[in-house]
């Protein structure tokens, strides 16, 4: 399992939040941590942390959006849901679990922030940049 830092959720994600978590290998032999290992880690990141994880979106599949069934549903969930059903925020073992395709990340980025729809990677650094680059 990968030794990187995990972090604490940012400040608006407070507490008793509900969120929805997803994880993607794409059934490489060496893939940096498996389906069941990620969602164990952001199961216990849940509990260290007091979130409340509704769902989990799980699937092998490779980074492209189009052919991932489980992205796709998430997708829709977070873009056509009413306000009082979404989740506070989405979390991923890191950013890459989304899309490796700068173009559609950016697109999934938009589309669920814009919603207030907070989306938090456990292991990458560059967590306030994303809210604001999306947002603004």
């Amino acid at each position: 399992m990968n030794n990187r830092h995990i972090f604490k959720p940012p400040a608006t994600l407070p507490i008793g939040s509900v969120v929805i978590a997803y994880v993607r290998d794409n059934g490489g032999h060496h893939q940096e941590n498996s389906r069941d290992q990620q969602q164990q880690i952001i199961t216990d990141y849940c509990k260290q942390y007091d979130l409340i994880l509704n769902r989990v979106y799980s699937e092998t599949a490779s980074g492209t959006a189009r052919k991932r069934s489980q992205f796709s549903e998430m997708f829709s969930a977070l873009t056509t849901s009413p306000n009082n059903a979404l989740p506070h925020g989405l979390l991923v073992w890191d950013y890459s679990r989304l899309s490796r395709n700068l173009v559609e990340l950016h697109y999934f980025l938009k589309s669920v922030l814009s919603q207030g729809v907070v989306v938090h990677s456990i292991t990458d650094e560059f967590q306030a940049q994303i809210q604001f680059l999306f947002l603004n």
